[in-house]
């Protein structure tokens, strides 16, 4: 779903999937918006399904439209990935597992440049998940917070930010 206004034009879409994401977000989208750069904020539409409301995407998720009232954005018209893929300019995810994944998939196809921002060393030592999701290893360009994180990807094309 788009958090504020909705698209008019092709726009760089940036995804929120929790509340800590949409500070961010919302200053990026500022200063494009200030280089005359269209954006939009997205934010997965929770699950409809009563039982996943334990889950920890769902908290995420209510977390994220609370933090986006709070700051005055209004859900606006639900998207599926082809649209955005369609309407898109660029796709900014903050990572690229998990929802994010359909997004980013749809994009490349549509030959849509994206971008992976990383968060943190989290994205990358998985010792309290016991997974390895390969991070960042589906979009175009990473996002970096510095050196550490670049050497994780090696053989990915990273930009320190």
């Amino acid at each position: 779903m788009v958090l504020g206004p909705n698209p008019g034009e092709r726009s760089v879409m940036m995804l929120a999937q929790a509340d800590y994401h949409l500070e961010d977000l919302m200053a990026t989208a500022a200063a494009c918006s200030g280089l005359g750069v269209p954006t939009c904020v997205l934010a997965p539409v929770p699950p409809q399904d009563p039982l996943r409301r334990w889950r920890s995407s769902w908290r995420r998720s209510e977390g994220l439209r609370r933090t986006a009232a709070q700051a005055g954005l209004a859900p606006g018209m639900r998207m599926d990935s082809a649209t955005v893929a369609r309407m898109a300019s660029a796709l900014v995810v903050r990572n690229d597992w998990g929802p994010s994944a359909d997004l980013v998939r749809a994009c490349t196809q549509a030959g849509v440049p994206t971008f992976g921002w990383v968060e943190g060393v989290q994205d990358f030592a998985d010792d309290d998940t016991g997974r390895a999701r390969h991070a960042y290893r589906s979009v175009d360009t990473v996002l970096t917070l510095g050196r550490y994180d670049a050497l994780q990807l090696e053989g990915v094309h990273t930009v320190a930010v």
